[in-house]
Formats: C-alpha cells, sequence, structure tokens
C-alpha cells in the first residue's frame, strides 16, 4: 500500500503553536504536518502554496523560486521531523493582492485549476505506481480562499480516475479553529471514503470534423479568438486524444489500443503550454499580468494524460493496432471491475466477440452492410466490435487478432460523439 498526504497551505508565517491531536497522538507545532506525517507515514507529502509568498523576484521564475525557498525556510524551522527527501513542494498561481505581500497577481482564477491538477497528478502517480492499493489524505486546515475548494475538486478527479486500475481511499481531515496559543486542537476525519471510477472527462476539440489542431489551450484574455494553438505547441491529433478518452469511459477496447496517445509528445506539448503561459507573465511595478488564459478544455487534456499513464501501466505494452481477445479478456473486463455496469457490457461483448471470430474464421467473410442507425447503436451495445468495422486474419495462429479498417462511417467520429458535450 502507497501513502500520500496532500497539504495547500496559505502563508505560514503567521501561524501559531498548536497541540494538535489525531488519532489518540498530540504534538506542538505550528503545523499539522509533523503529527500527521507520524500518525499516516506517508511515502510523499505535497505542500502546495501561492507564488504570492514571494517576498522578491526580477522574473516569474525568481518568484516561483523564491516561494518556494520561504515555504522550505519554515518547514526547516517548524518540521525538522519531517525528512527532506520526503515532502515537494509545488508553487501554484495567485490571484489579486494578499496583505503584506508585495507583488498582486493579474491573471484568470481559473487558471489555478489545471495547473494544480498537472502537479498533484504527477505526485500522486509517482507514489501510486506499482502498487494495487492507495490511500491519499487531503488536509485542507492550513488552505486559504480558493485553495480547499479546487485542490479537493482536483484529488477527487485523479482519486477517481486512480480507481480505474486500484483500490483509492480518499481521506479529507480538517483541524478545529485556532484560538489561543498553546490550545489543544483536534484534527478531525471530514470525509473516508473509498472511490470509483465515475468520472466524465469531456470532449477536448470543439469541433468533431477537423484534428483539433486550431484548438486553443492559451487564450488571449482579451480577445477570446486569438491565442496558441494545440498544434503550435506540438499536441497530438486532439480528435484521436477525445476518441481514446471515450474509449476507456464506454468501454470501447479497440479504441483504447487504437487509439492510445503519444506519451513523450503529449507530455513534452502539457509542459510546454505551462512553461509558455509562466513566460509570457510581465512585471510591472509590483503587479504581475499574464497576457493569458488557459483555455476550458486544457484540464481535459491533463485528465486523458492521467487516464493514459494508469491504463498503460495496467495493460503493459499498449499503443499497437491490434491485441488478442483471448489473451486479454481476463485483463480487460477487469479493467472495469469497479463500474459493474461497464464490466458487464464488456464481459459480454468480448464473448460476443469472440463467437464472431470463430464465424469469420469458418465463414471467410465478415462483411456486413447496415444502415447508420443500426451501425451506431450496434457498435455502442458490443463495445465496438462489430463485423463490417474489423478485416481479421483467418489463418487459425491468427484467428483472434482484430484490427481496425477503413469503414464508410470515420470510427473516430463515432467514438468522440459518446462524449456528452
Amino acid at each position: 500500500m502507497r501513502k500520500i498526504l496532500i497539504l495547500p497551505w496559505g502563508s505560514p508565517w503567521g501561524w501559531r503553536t498548536v497541540e494538535y491531536a489525531y488519532e489518540g497522538n498530540s504534538l506542538l507545532s505550528k503545523t499539522t504536518l509533523p503529527l500527521l506525517y507520524e500518525v499516516i507515514n506517508p511515502d510523499r507529502a505535497v505542500i502546495i502554496a501561492l507564488d504570492s509568498l514571494a517576498k522578491q523576484g526580477e522574473n516569474y521564475g525568481e518568484i516561483k523560486h523564491n516561494a518556494r525557498t520561504d515555504i522550505l525556510h519554515f518547514l526547516c524551522l517548524n518540521a525538522p521531523q519531517v525528512p527532506n527527501e520526503k515532502v515537494e513542494v509545488v508553487i501554484s498561481y495567485s490571484v489579486g493582492k494578499f496583505r503584506n505581500a508585495p507583488f498582486s497577481f493579474d491573471r484568470d482564477l481559473s487558471d489555478f485549476y489545471p495547473h494544480v491538477l498537472w502537479e498533484l497528478g504527477k505526485h500522486i502517480w509517482d507514489v501510486a505506481k506499482g502498487s494495487n492499493k492507495v490511500e491519499i489524505y487531503l488536509d485542507l486546515t492550513h488552505g486559504l480562499n480558493f485553495m480547499p475548494t479546487l485542490v479537493y475538486r482536483a484529488v477527487r478527479k485523479l482519486g477517481s480516475i486512480l480507481s480505474l486500475t486500484k483500490d483509492v481511499r480518499l481521506v479529507v481531515l480538517n483541524s478545529e479553529p485556532f484560538h489561543a496559543e498553546g490550545q489543544e486542537s483536534h484534527i478531525h476525519t471530514v470525509s473516508d471514503v473509498r472511490l470509483r471510477p465515475y468520472f466524465l472527462i469531456r470532449r477536448i476539440a470543439k469541433d468533431i470534423g477537423d484534428d483539433g489542431s486550431n484548438t486553443k489551450f492559451l487564450v488571449d484574455r482579451n480577445d477570446d479568438n486569438n491565442g496558441i494553438s494545440a498544434k503550435a505547441f506540438g499536441f497530438p491529433s486532439i480528435t484521436e486524444l477525445d476518441a481514446f478518452s471515450a474509449s476507456v469511459q464506454n468501454g470501447f477496447l479497440v479504441g483504447l489500443y487504437q487509439f492510445f496517445p503519444d506519451m513523450d509528445k503529449l507530455t513534452k506539448a502539457i509542459e510546454k503550454t505551462f512553461l509558455t503561459y509562466e513566460k509570457r507573465g510581465k512585471i510591472s511595478g509590483s503587479t504581475l499580468s499574464f497576457p493569458y488564459r488557459f483555455g476550458f478544455t486544457f484540464s481535459n487534456v491533463i485528465q486523458v494524460h492521467f487516464i493514459a499513464k494508469i491504463t498503460k501501466e495496467y495493460f503493459g505494452s499498449i499503443g499497437t493496432f491490434d491485441f488478442r481477445i483471448k489473451n486479454c479478456r481476463d485483463k480487460l473486463a477487469s479493467l472495469y471491475k469497479n463500474n459493474n455496469r461497464l464490466q458487464a457490457i464488456v464481459q459480454y461483448g468480448l464473448i460476443d466477440g469472440e463467437k464472431e471470430l470463430k464465424k469469420c474464421r469458418l465463414e471467410g467473410n465478415c462483411e456486413r452492410s447496415e444502415g447508420k442507425d443500426a451501425f451506431i447503436r450496434n457498435f455502442i451495445a458490443h463495445i465496438g466490435l462489430l463485423r463490417g468495422i474489423f478485416k481479421r486474419a483467418y489463418r487459425l495462429e491468427y484467428c483472434d487478432r482484430i484490427k481496425i479498417s477503413g469503414v464508410d462511417y470515420n470510427i473516430t467520429h463515432l467514438i468522440q460523439e459518446t462524449l456528452e458535450e
């Protein structure tokens, strides 16, 4: 079992010493971190703080670095019992001006969510990979303003995706409010749930009829029609990312293999988007202004990246254009073990698909014509395993191999259309 502790923080320098109590243990400290670390014993603790903590900086890179240094300095003074290598500090995006902060930040509040989704996704996956059970502890004691709500939303979304292949427990914590130096303050469990894969990653591309290369992930804040396109950042086909996402969410197993994204290309494109966003920020006096905001579908891309990492670990070698039903049956069906509806559909579809393969081999003909409406209904009902869509090799040793072939109705668009608008 692996454990991760996530803590959104405001400015820690005004915090007072409190006797925090949790699970029968107590500790005098200015933060909940030392006690929670002692009791939970996580593989990693992740602190999320804001760039507004920085006291100085000539550019945005220096401002983020200085804000992170500020948090690390506080940890050295107030949480020396927590090993440095067990703590990661994420500096994310603040909005407006905080009291006693030298800088104000002119950007959209919505920019915080995709950034924290991306950063937490990396840390959660680093902890979770290789393990079947994961516990996520989210302590909201020290969060402020919009941070607790949006961090909880990101953690819940990532945990739900992770629960496709793993047993995921999410524990949300919060302590009693401060009222006096040295007081006893109990850390309470707000919720303790086993997550299930009930998530929805909506369509990324605006229009189904193109490859999504003109989708803007950085949008000019003064002109919604202006921005930087996915193509400029080097993203793989956005249409195929949508098709991959819909395939996983709807149990279209062949689509999962066919449209699995180029992970190196996708990772570099996402990182380039964040880097460009930050580099375009300008300092004027004490104000940092950012000319771009993230497009509203950018967080969907990050979720698709996360789901791709999970399915790749689960299946091992993936991204080929074919797979063998006989060898993958149990693995494919058990991908949806936490979703009874999809598991039943997939199990039925695999059994039916094997029967169709045997018919193909015996008859030597897989062609079947049907009207467009019937085609769509049958495609969805049978997880995409239909005659007329796939070419099947008939030699005995390859009789259960399936490959996607060209059809009159574009299979990519068909899979995309299963995503909710």
